[in-house]
């Protein structure tokens, strides 16, 4: 028995009860012997437990514990102490995540009167009255909300009187015109402007119908003065065919003089190509205005007798997608009828479509009708753009609501630089000016990876930083 005892002490157990009981009844140690040999698993098994406790805090009940750790015979009082040191360090966590969560919600409150006072700040810089609305925020930030919401709905009634306001032919009613318009800013007005404006366009309507009256009185009077011209027109058969035949001299001499003119226009046209050509090579960013990587394009000038043009081919490693610029001359002889000019632009784009290019052309012609330039500012396609310059005029003309052709302007529109990328998709960025991932895939033609490859490439130039990774929203630096 002391060789058991010899050999717990040298583990640093307590043996001082073994120790005790030895010298008395061999069977009664025995018994004691055993004893302690059984609760040594469950003594065991506590030290273990004391291993799980984050016991910060509470040092001197764990040292406690940690002294009785050595004593089998002590195994309930560890257990008890145990018990109500894992009871305190639970409570304690608790109110460590009590007071966490109360932080969360009072940053999450800062967050909203801070988003809101960023929306009351740009209402007050456009001119509204928002001073109800920043007493509001100091109070109480889930009502400001609903009031802002309140507000931002009568600020959009203002401005469709505003846009209403705009389509009035207001010339001589310009008391009227900026009355109205004085209440544009004051939410509180929007009913009193609305009837003012209702009342403006009456009158408006009773003086263009008054205007009509007049003009067929007019249109009257000049078919009366038609009927006697033709009564007098017999008379002047034989002074009309010497000025036909004047005038088929004439036509001769404006044919020649066209085709002095034309000669003149294919070189304004080769001029403006090689300007065109420069600019596209001056202004080569990354990414296309429409999120084409642009990292290895080429712009080739091809100009001849027969076909003069410059020619923008892009490629890249990275997308399978190709962005084309073509520019060219088209004489008047080319092109006899608007519905070629519309036919030629859909059979680009839709040669275009099964391959997902996108295709940008601009056709240069001299002296544009307008007829022609109806046609192309009503053009739209999602795989072409259309611009039309007049060589006469030095005139561009496009669709500006046309999202590919607004976009890629400005590389033919020499005296200014072709969209960033800010400017092309503010369009549906949101009222705090953050950008989504998913709005751009909807809107702009783009791949989800091909907008995720746009987002790290402008990052890692510091040219936007992420707002939110998780909906993939940014913001433009």
């Amino acid at each position: 028995m002391w060789q058991r005892i010899y050999e717990l002490k040298n583990e640093g157990m307590d043996t001082t009860r073994l120790e005790q009981v030895i010298s008395g009844d061999v069977n009664a140690a025995a018994k004691v012997f055993t004893d302690y040999d059984a609760k040594m698993p469950l003594l065991a098994a506590l030290w273990n437990r004391l291993y799980t406790i984050d016991f910060r805090g509470y040092e001197s009940e764990y040292q406690m514990i940690y002294t009785k750790l050595k004593d089998p015979f002590a195994v309930d009082d560890i257990t008890a102490a145990m018990d109500r040191l894992e009871k305190a360090v639970t409570e304690r966590q608790k109110a460590i995540q009590v007071a966490y969560d109360a932080e969360q919600k009072k940053r999450e409150l800062d967050l909203k009167r801070y988003n809101l006072e960023q929306v009351i700040m740009s209402w007050r810089s456009k001119g509204y009255k928002v001073d109800d609305l920043e007493a509001l925020l100091k109070e109480d930030v889930d009502k400001c909300r609903e009031a802002v919401a309140k507000f931002e709905a009568t600020v959009n009634l203002l401005w469709d009187i505003g846009k209403r306001l705009q389509s009035i032919d207001y010339r001589g009613f310009e008391t009227e015109y900026n009355e109205i318009r004085s209440l544009l800013f004051d939410t509180s007005k929007v009913d009193e402007a609305k009837v003012k404006l209702e009342i403006l366009e009456k009158k408006v309507q009773e003086k263009v119908q008054a205007q009509q009256a007049d003009w067929q009185a007019q249109m009257l009077q000049r078919q009366q003065w038609e009927e006697q011209k033709k009564k007098e027109e017999g008379a002047k058969l034989q002074e009309e065919a010497r000025k036909a035949a004047e005038a088929r001299l004439q036509a001769q001499q404006d044919w020649e003089k066209k085709l002095a003119e034309e000669s003149q226009a294919v070189a304004k046209a080769r001029l403006y190509l090689n300007k065109v050509s420069a600019h596209m090579r001056e202004d080569q960013p990354d990414y296309s205005p429409l999120g084409f990587y642009l990292g290895d394009h080429k712009f080739v000038v091809d100009q001849n007798l027969d076909k003069l043009e410059v020619v923008g081919k892009v490629s890249t490693g990275l997308f399978q997608d190709h962005l084309f610029m073509v520019s060219h001359f088209m004489s008047a002889a080319s092109l006899p009828q608007v519905s070629d000019l519309v036919n030629y632009f859909k059979r680009q784009g839709d040669s275009h479509k099964s391959t997902g290019q996108y295709h940008v052309d601009c056709i240069i012609m001299n002296r544009v009708s307008q007829p022609c330039i109806d046609a192309v500012v009503g053009f739209s396609h999602a795989n072409c753009a259309a611009l039309l310059y007049d060589i006469a005029d030095d005139k561009i003309y496009f669709n500006p609501k046309d999202v590919g052709a607004d976009a890629y302007a400005g590389y033919f529109l020499l005296n200014s630089k072709p969209k960033t990328l800010a400017e092309i998709f503010k369009p549906v960025a949101d009222k705090f000016d953050i950008y989504y991932a998913k709005d751009i895939v909807a809107n702009y033609g783009m791949s989800s990876d091909e907008v995720d490859n746009m987002m790290k490439h402008l990052e890692g130039q510091n040219k936007i930083f992420p707002v939110e990774k998780r909906n993939k929203s940014f913001s433009f630096a």
